[in-house]
């Protein structure tokens, strides 16, 4: 075999191993995530704002923010004025509200990201929760808890194995040579 056809077979190696450790370290937390839309409330030292979270795990949530006293416009561009804001209105991290299912969760807001494909409310608020939701609270979201990533971590090698691939088509290959 050519060492042209062992370079290209070694980079797509690498490039399996990568999309596999992607796949499983693709979500920034840590709790295995549920997509669902629950209306709630935000609420801050400067007001409630009526949100919705697209996106819950135990551990965070992804909100927006749907209270027009709250909207952007419709300029994407404004990304770094939409997060200034988030930071005036939520500097402590923000309460959320969710009266009809009978829970309330203090979060960080830990990143702001626009969704291009919305237009209406395109500003997505990545939250992490100061103390992860009850099973309780997970029941009365409807998310799901027991196959919690972090959980899954420790019983499953997969992962190591998918390092120590990746970890090794990195490597420069041996000289055949020696």
């Amino acid at each position: 075999m050519s060492d042209g056809n062992q370079e290209w077979e070694r980079q797509q190696e690498h490039r399996a191993t990568e999309r596999e450790l992607q796949a499983h370290f693709a979500g920034r937390r840590g709790a295995l995530r549920t997509e669902k839309t629950v209306p709630c409330d935000v609420v801050g030292p400067h007001g409630t704002f009526q949100a919705r979270l697209i996106d819950v795990s135990r551990s965070g949530a992804l909100a927006v923010i749907v209270d027009r006293r709250f909207a952007n416009g419709d300029d994407l561009t404004q990304l770094m004025l939409y997060t200034a804001r988030i930071w005036h209105h939520f500097p402590e991290g923000l309460e959320l509200q969710i009266p009809e299912r009978n829970v309330c969760a203090v979060a960080n807001v830990v990143r702001v990201k626009v969704d291009s494909e919305q237009t209406r409310f395109p500003y997505q608020l990545g939250l992490h929760f100061r103390t992860e939701l009850t099973s309780e609270e997970c029941d009365r979201l409807g998310v799901e808890y027991a196959d919690d990533r972090s959980e899954a971590e420790q019983e499953d090698p997969a992962v190591s194995d998918a390092f120590a691939r990746l970890f090794a088509t990195m490597s420069p290959a041996p000289d055949d040579d020696e």
